[in-house]
Protein backbone atom coordinates (compact mmCIF):
# COMPACT_ATOMS: atom_id res chain seq x y z
CA UNK A 1 0.00 0.00 0.00
CA UNK A 2 0.84 3.64 -0.77
CA UNK A 3 1.28 6.37 1.96
CA UNK A 4 0.63 9.75 1.76
CA UNK A 5 3.54 11.75 0.04
CA UNK A 6 4.96 13.96 2.24
CA UNK A 7 8.05 16.86 1.52
CA UNK A 8 11.40 16.18 1.70
CA UNK A 9 13.81 19.01 0.71
CA UNK A 10 17.46 18.35 -0.84
CA UNK A 11 20.13 20.38 -0.53
CA UNK A 12 22.32 21.67 -3.44
CA UNK A 13 24.80 18.85 -5.02
CA UNK A 14 26.78 17.62 -7.95
CA UNK A 15 26.29 14.80 -9.41
CA UNK A 16 29.10 12.92 -12.03
CA UNK A 17 27.75 12.12 -15.79
CA UNK A 18 28.13 7.81 -15.80
CA UNK A 19 28.46 5.82 -19.18
CA UNK A 20 24.74 5.43 -18.90
CA UNK A 21 24.05 9.44 -18.93
CA UNK A 22 26.66 9.55 -21.52
CA UNK A 23 25.35 11.89 -24.87
CA UNK A 24 21.74 12.60 -22.90
CA UNK A 25 20.21 16.17 -23.14
CA UNK A 26 20.64 17.80 -20.14
CA UNK A 27 16.33 18.42 -19.39
CA UNK A 28 16.23 14.07 -19.81
CA UNK A 29 19.08 14.16 -17.53
CA UNK A 30 17.19 16.00 -14.83
CA UNK A 31 13.50 14.99 -15.15
CA UNK A 32 15.18 11.41 -14.33
CA UNK A 33 16.76 13.10 -10.69
CA UNK A 34 13.50 15.27 -10.06
CA UNK A 35 11.04 12.72 -11.41
CA UNK A 36 8.49 13.97 -9.13
CA UNK A 37 9.16 17.76 -10.36
CA UNK A 38 6.57 19.65 -12.64
CA UNK A 39 8.62 20.15 -16.22
CA UNK A 40 8.00 23.62 -16.28
CA UNK A 41 10.40 23.53 -12.75
CA UNK A 42 12.85 21.59 -14.64
CA UNK A 43 13.15 24.39 -17.10
CA UNK A 44 12.76 27.26 -14.86
CA UNK A 45 16.20 25.95 -13.09
CA UNK A 46 18.04 25.64 -16.32
CA UNK A 47 16.68 29.09 -17.29
CA UNK A 48 18.21 30.57 -15.08
CA UNK A 49 21.12 29.35 -14.27
CA UNK A 50 20.34 27.15 -11.10
CA UNK A 51 21.92 23.98 -12.87
CA UNK A 52 25.22 24.36 -14.33
CA UNK A 53 27.57 21.74 -16.21
CA UNK A 54 31.04 21.92 -15.47
CA UNK A 55 30.63 25.19 -13.45
CA UNK A 56 28.75 26.77 -16.73
CA UNK A 57 25.57 27.56 -17.83
CA UNK A 58 24.01 25.20 -19.97
CA UNK A 59 20.69 24.77 -22.69
CA UNK A 60 17.81 22.27 -22.37
CA UNK A 61 19.10 20.68 -24.58
CA UNK A 62 22.97 20.66 -24.01
CA UNK A 63 24.34 16.96 -24.61
CA UNK A 64 26.00 15.20 -21.69
CA UNK A 65 29.84 13.43 -21.38
CA UNK A 66 30.86 11.24 -19.18
CA UNK A 67 33.06 12.42 -16.59
CA UNK A 68 30.83 15.70 -16.46
CA UNK A 69 30.14 17.12 -13.29
CA UNK A 70 26.43 18.83 -12.96
CA UNK A 71 25.37 20.98 -10.19
CA UNK A 72 21.70 20.46 -9.03
CA UNK A 73 20.11 23.05 -6.84
CA UNK A 74 18.39 22.89 -3.74
CA UNK A 75 14.92 21.57 -4.44
CA UNK A 76 11.88 20.69 -2.57
CA UNK A 77 9.52 17.98 -3.93
CA UNK A 78 7.08 15.49 -3.04
CA UNK A 79 7.89 12.50 -2.28
CA UNK A 80 6.04 8.77 -1.61
CA UNK A 81 7.26 5.90 0.76
CA UNK A 82 8.79 2.90 -0.66
CA UNK A 83 6.30 0.60 -2.37
CA UNK A 84 6.22 -3.02 -2.20
CA UNK A 85 6.34 -4.97 -5.18
CA UNK A 86 5.04 -8.26 -4.78
CA UNK A 87 7.11 -10.93 -6.47
CA UNK A 88 3.48 -12.52 -8.26
CA UNK A 89 3.69 -9.04 -10.24
CA UNK A 90 7.43 -10.15 -11.53
CA UNK A 91 6.60 -13.45 -12.28
CA UNK A 92 3.56 -12.22 -14.61
CA UNK A 93 5.69 -10.09 -16.20
CA UNK A 94 8.79 -12.50 -16.72
CA UNK A 95 5.81 -14.99 -18.42
CA UNK A 96 5.16 -11.69 -20.80
CA UNK A 97 9.10 -11.35 -22.12
CA UNK A 98 9.20 -12.79 -25.53
CA UNK A 99 12.90 -11.69 -26.12
CA UNK A 100 15.63 -10.58 -24.27
CA UNK A 101 19.41 -9.60 -24.91
CA UNK A 102 22.36 -7.46 -23.15
CA UNK A 103 20.73 -4.60 -25.19
CA UNK A 104 16.48 -4.47 -24.95
CA UNK A 105 14.12 -6.41 -23.94
CA UNK A 106 10.63 -7.10 -25.97
CA UNK A 107 7.55 -8.08 -23.54
CA UNK A 108 4.06 -8.61 -24.99
CA UNK A 109 2.38 -6.29 -22.67
CA UNK A 110 -1.24 -7.05 -21.20
CA UNK A 111 -3.83 -4.95 -22.07
CA UNK A 112 -4.41 -3.27 -18.17
CA UNK A 113 -1.02 -3.58 -17.14
CA UNK A 114 0.71 0.22 -16.64
CA UNK A 115 4.25 0.78 -18.15
CA UNK A 116 4.73 3.32 -15.06
CA UNK A 117 3.56 4.16 -11.62
CA UNK A 118 1.18 7.20 -11.68
CA UNK A 119 -0.78 8.85 -9.33
CA UNK A 120 -3.50 6.39 -8.85
CA UNK A 121 -0.64 3.20 -9.96
CA UNK A 122 1.72 2.46 -7.29
CA UNK A 123 3.85 0.40 -9.56
CA UNK A 124 3.99 -0.38 -13.64
CA UNK A 125 6.32 -2.99 -15.93
CA UNK A 126 9.31 0.03 -14.92
CA UNK A 127 9.71 -0.17 -11.76
CA UNK A 128 8.93 -4.15 -11.17
CA UNK A 129 12.13 -4.53 -13.75
CA UNK A 130 14.16 -2.53 -11.74
CA UNK A 131 13.15 -4.39 -8.32
CA UNK A 132 13.34 -7.40 -9.77
CA UNK A 133 15.88 -7.56 -12.96
CA UNK A 134 19.49 -7.99 -13.11
CA UNK A 135 20.41 -4.74 -14.66
CA UNK A 136 20.83 -1.60 -13.42
CA UNK A 137 19.04 0.37 -16.05
CA UNK A 138 15.51 -0.22 -17.79
CA UNK A 139 14.07 2.47 -19.79
CA UNK A 140 11.04 2.89 -22.03
CA UNK A 141 11.76 2.69 -25.68
CA UNK A 142 8.56 3.31 -26.97
CA UNK A 143 5.43 3.47 -24.87
CA UNK A 144 1.63 1.91 -24.81
CA UNK A 145 -1.35 2.93 -23.24
CA UNK A 146 -2.23 1.33 -19.75
CA UNK A 147 -4.83 -0.09 -21.90
CA UNK A 148 -3.15 -1.20 -25.34
CA UNK A 149 -1.78 -4.68 -25.14
CA UNK A 150 1.21 -5.56 -27.37
CA UNK A 151 4.66 -5.36 -28.17
CA UNK A 152 6.75 -2.95 -26.02
CA UNK A 153 10.76 -1.90 -26.21
CA UNK A 154 12.51 -1.18 -22.66
CA UNK A 155 16.26 -0.53 -23.10
CA UNK A 156 18.95 -1.69 -20.62
CA UNK A 157 21.50 1.06 -21.43
CA UNK A 158 21.59 4.25 -21.66
CA UNK A 159 23.84 4.60 -25.10
CA UNK A 160 21.05 1.97 -26.52
CA UNK A 161 18.30 4.10 -25.32
CA UNK A 162 19.69 7.02 -26.89
CA UNK A 163 20.54 5.24 -30.18
CA UNK A 164 17.13 3.76 -30.56
CA UNK A 165 15.90 7.26 -29.45
CA UNK A 166 17.94 8.52 -33.01
CA UNK A 167 16.96 5.61 -35.21
CA UNK A 168 13.22 4.83 -37.07
CA UNK A 169 11.18 3.20 -34.79
CA UNK A 170 8.75 1.58 -37.24
CA UNK A 171 5.30 0.67 -35.44
CA UNK A 172 2.28 -1.48 -36.46
CA UNK A 173 -1.05 -1.33 -34.54
CA UNK A 174 -4.27 -3.52 -34.90
CA UNK A 175 -7.44 -2.25 -34.05
CA UNK A 176 -11.21 -2.92 -34.06
CA UNK A 177 -13.59 -0.12 -34.67
CA UNK A 178 -17.06 0.93 -33.97
CA UNK A 179 -19.05 0.82 -37.73
CA UNK A 180 -18.50 0.45 -41.35
CA UNK A 181 -15.03 1.84 -42.14
CA UNK A 182 -15.60 1.67 -45.96
CA UNK A 183 -18.49 3.84 -46.13
CA UNK A 184 -16.43 6.76 -45.29
CA UNK A 185 -12.68 5.62 -46.92
CA UNK A 186 -13.68 3.55 -49.46
CA UNK A 187 -9.95 3.45 -50.05
CA UNK A 188 -7.64 0.70 -48.96
CA UNK A 189 -5.23 3.15 -47.23
CA UNK A 190 -5.77 6.28 -45.64
CA UNK A 191 -4.09 8.68 -44.37
CA UNK A 192 -5.09 11.27 -41.35
CA UNK A 193 -3.08 14.53 -40.63
CA UNK A 194 -5.27 16.07 -37.69
CA UNK A 195 -2.88 17.94 -35.15
CA UNK A 196 -3.62 16.65 -31.60
CA UNK A 197 -3.66 18.81 -28.40
CA UNK A 198 -1.95 16.47 -26.14
CA UNK A 199 -2.18 18.96 -23.30
CA UNK A 200 -6.12 19.21 -22.89
CA UNK A 201 -7.74 18.35 -19.77
CA UNK A 202 -11.00 17.56 -19.05
CA UNK A 203 -11.83 17.04 -14.77
CA UNK A 204 -8.22 16.79 -14.91
CA UNK A 205 -7.54 14.39 -17.04
CA UNK A 206 -6.01 14.24 -20.74
CA UNK A 207 -8.62 14.31 -23.33
CA UNK A 208 -6.70 14.41 -26.27
CA UNK A 209 -8.74 16.77 -28.92
CA UNK A 210 -8.01 17.25 -32.56
CA UNK A 211 -6.55 20.94 -33.03
CA UNK A 212 -5.61 23.42 -35.34
CA UNK A 213 -2.69 25.01 -33.05
CA UNK A 214 -1.95 21.17 -31.82
CA UNK A 215 0.91 19.42 -32.55
CA UNK A 216 1.69 17.38 -36.33
CA UNK A 217 0.23 14.32 -36.28
CA UNK A 218 0.11 11.05 -39.01
CA UNK A 219 -1.37 8.21 -38.77
CA UNK A 220 -2.20 5.23 -41.92
CA UNK A 221 -5.04 2.73 -41.39
CA UNK A 222 -5.21 0.11 -43.64
CA UNK A 223 -8.48 -2.25 -43.79
CA UNK A 224 -7.82 -5.28 -43.07
CA UNK A 225 -11.60 -6.32 -43.28
CA UNK A 226 -14.85 -4.53 -43.04
CA UNK A 227 -18.37 -5.54 -41.18
CA UNK A 228 -21.82 -4.15 -40.87
CA UNK A 229 -21.11 -3.44 -36.94
CA UNK A 230 -17.20 -3.31 -36.66
CA UNK A 231 -14.35 -2.84 -39.02
CA UNK A 232 -10.50 -4.45 -38.62
CA UNK A 233 -7.84 -2.09 -38.93
CA UNK A 234 -3.92 -2.06 -39.45
CA UNK A 235 -2.47 1.36 -38.44
CA UNK A 236 1.04 2.69 -39.04
CA UNK A 237 2.02 5.68 -36.69
CA UNK A 238 4.63 8.01 -38.31
CA UNK A 239 4.53 10.24 -35.40
CA UNK A 240 3.90 9.33 -31.70
CA UNK A 241 1.50 11.79 -30.14
CA UNK A 242 -0.45 10.13 -26.84
CA UNK A 243 -3.70 8.63 -27.69
CA UNK A 244 -2.88 9.44 -31.66
CA UNK A 245 -4.70 6.15 -33.09
CA UNK A 246 -7.73 5.82 -30.57
CA UNK A 247 -7.88 10.05 -31.66
CA UNK A 248 -7.81 9.86 -34.94
CA UNK A 249 -9.99 7.22 -35.56
CA UNK A 250 -12.93 8.35 -33.08
CA UNK A 251 -12.65 12.34 -34.27
CA UNK A 252 -13.39 10.71 -37.96
CA UNK A 253 -16.35 8.90 -37.01
CA UNK A 254 -15.13 5.50 -35.92
CA UNK A 255 -14.65 5.12 -31.94
CA UNK A 256 -12.36 2.27 -30.96
CA UNK A 257 -14.55 -0.78 -29.18
CA UNK A 258 -13.69 -0.82 -25.32
CA UNK A 259 -12.76 3.11 -25.08
CA UNK A 260 -13.56 4.19 -21.99
CA UNK A 261 -12.23 7.89 -22.37
CA UNK A 262 -13.44 8.30 -26.12
CA UNK A 263 -16.18 5.95 -26.63
CA UNK A 264 -18.20 6.30 -23.79
CA UNK A 265 -21.39 5.04 -25.52
CA UNK A 266 -19.64 1.80 -26.70
CA UNK A 267 -22.75 -1.19 -26.09
CA UNK A 268 -20.26 -3.65 -27.65
CA UNK A 269 -19.68 -5.80 -23.97
CA UNK A 270 -16.02 -5.68 -24.78
CA UNK A 271 -14.14 -5.99 -21.49
CA UNK A 272 -10.90 -4.07 -22.89
CA UNK A 273 -9.22 -1.75 -25.63
CA UNK A 274 -9.00 -3.16 -28.87
CA UNK A 275 -5.98 -2.02 -30.01
CA UNK A 276 -2.71 -4.17 -30.27
CA UNK A 277 0.47 -3.45 -31.19
CA UNK A 278 1.62 -6.24 -33.53
CA UNK A 279 4.74 -5.30 -35.27
CA UNK A 280 7.58 -3.93 -34.17
CA UNK A 281 11.15 -2.60 -36.25
CA UNK A 282 14.48 -0.77 -35.85
CA UNK A 283 17.83 -1.32 -36.30
CA UNK A 284 20.29 -0.55 -33.74
CA UNK A 285 23.72 -0.36 -34.29
CA UNK A 286 23.79 -1.40 -37.63
CA UNK A 287 21.79 -4.72 -36.83
CA UNK A 288 18.08 -5.03 -38.10
CA UNK A 289 15.25 -6.56 -35.56
CA UNK A 290 11.64 -7.43 -36.67
CA UNK A 291 9.23 -8.53 -34.32
CA UNK A 292 5.42 -9.52 -34.77
CA UNK A 293 2.72 -10.73 -32.28
CA UNK A 294 -0.48 -11.14 -33.87
CA UNK A 295 -3.57 -9.76 -32.50
CA UNK A 296 -5.36 -11.91 -29.34
CA UNK A 297 -7.43 -14.39 -30.96
CA UNK A 298 -10.41 -13.43 -28.13
CA UNK A 299 -10.52 -9.84 -30.25
CA UNK A 300 -10.53 -12.05 -33.61
CA UNK A 301 -13.40 -13.92 -31.94
CA UNK A 302 -14.53 -11.49 -30.65
CA UNK A 303 -14.94 -9.28 -34.17
CA UNK A 304 -16.43 -12.01 -35.84
CA UNK A 305 -19.11 -12.86 -33.59
CA UNK A 306 -20.19 -9.66 -33.35
CA UNK A 307 -20.21 -9.16 -37.39
CA UNK A 308 -22.25 -12.81 -37.31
Amino acid sequence: MTQSPSTQFYPATTIEVNAHQDGQRLDNFLMAQFRELPKGRIYQMIRKGEVRINKGRSKPTSRLTEGDIVRLPPVKVEIKEEIHIPEAAWNRLRESIIFENEQFIIIDKPSGLAVHAGSEIPFGIIETLKAFGNHDFYELAQRLDRDTSGLLLIAKSGKVLRELQNSELERQYTLIVSGNWVQSFPEKTTIILDPLDTENRVNGERYVIISPTGKSAETHFTLLENGAKASLLQAILKTGRTHQIRVHSAANGYPLLGDRIYHTEDSSGVNRLCLHATQLSFTLFGESFLFNNPLPQPLLQFFKQLNA
